[in-house]
């Protein structure tokens, strides 16, 4: 599974602590159980004025490149910032040489958008036929693409995230049905985990579905800091002066008020005269 963060600041926000030196943060977060490592690649996204993301990308493994990470972090120094570190999944059964391309890496960026996953989709080829005409914009052969560019496409027809998501939900159950009972057997389950992290240049989004999901063998989370909760189970701070807010696959720093964005639930933050103006909702 990967690791997510996300930041949203009404100034530019040091995020090396969250990032880089804390004990729980994402670069400790990518070793911390050594039967999961983060080991294939990473990611981060910021905005500048022009509202178009910059990224850097690495198929390497974060711990074995932590001089860059923390270069692409320092760097990061826009209001809007995401971070990624991948373990790959591999629905397709493809060989690291065919998984480990940078066009695979996260965040994925288009028009604006810059956007984040951890879990699996199982079936992602059979998903490429409801894209349309999205289909050419594929780079990668990797599943959270096909699931990036049909939450583009369902943004883009319904003109909201908030409608976009279940209808990607949909997409996603529709081809499981449609799928042969062997395959479906094989596969176990339409996804492993929608969790995302992802912004249009103005808002900061998190999204945490995963049904309940438990992998086998793993209890809590991979960061070992207390209360315990599921692992897929994302949360977020706010900064105790309301300026910023910090949303993660776990807890990035070992202090502070964390709240739990539970199973079901999508976050929204802006920021309005300074301060960070959050919404927590349903799905």
């Amino acid at each position: 599974m990967c690791r997510l963060f996300g930041s949203i600041s009404s100034a530019a926000a040091d995020l090396e602590g969250h990032l880089v030196s804390s004990r729980c943060s994402l670069l400790a977060q990518s070793t911390a159980n050594p039967e999961r490592p983060q080991k294939d690649g990473w990611g981060v996204a910021h905005y500048g004025r022009a509202g178009e993301p910059s990224v850097v990308l690495s198929t390497g493994a974060v711990f074995k490149e932590k001089g860059q990470f923390s270069s692409a972090v320092a760097d990061a120094s826009g209001r809007l910032v995401i971070a990624h570190i991948r373990a790959a999944s591999n629905p397709l059964g493809l060989p690291s040489s065919q998984l480990l391309r940078p066009e695979n890496q996260q965040p994925f960026t288009h028009h604006g958008w810059a956007f984040a996953h951890n879990g699996t989709l199982k079936l992602p080829d059979d998903l490429m036929a409801d894209l349309g005409k999205y289909r050419r914009l594929v780079r990668g052969n990797n599943d959270s693409e096909v699931y990036f560019w049909l939450f583009i496409k369902a943004i883009d027809e319904t003109g909201s995230v908030q409608d976009a998501f279940p209808r990607v939900q949909d997409a996603i159950l529709k081809a499981w049905d449609a799928a042969s009972a062997a395959r479906r057997k094989k596969a176990e389950r339409p996804y492993v985990g929608l969790n995302c992290i992802f912004s249009d240049g103005e808002t900061l989004y998190a999204i945490c579905k995963y049904d309940g999901y438990k992998p086998k063998g793993t209890d809590g989370w991979l960061c070992p800091v207390k209360p315990k909760r599921p692992l897929f189970e994302m949360c977020y701070r706010v900064a105790k002066d309301g300026k910023s807010l910090v949303v993660a696959s776990e807890r990035t720093e070992p202090s502070g008020d964390w709240s739990p964005l539970k199973d079901g639930s999508m976050l929204e933050a802006t920021l309005g005269r300074g301060l960070v103006q959050l919404n927590v909702g349903s799905l």
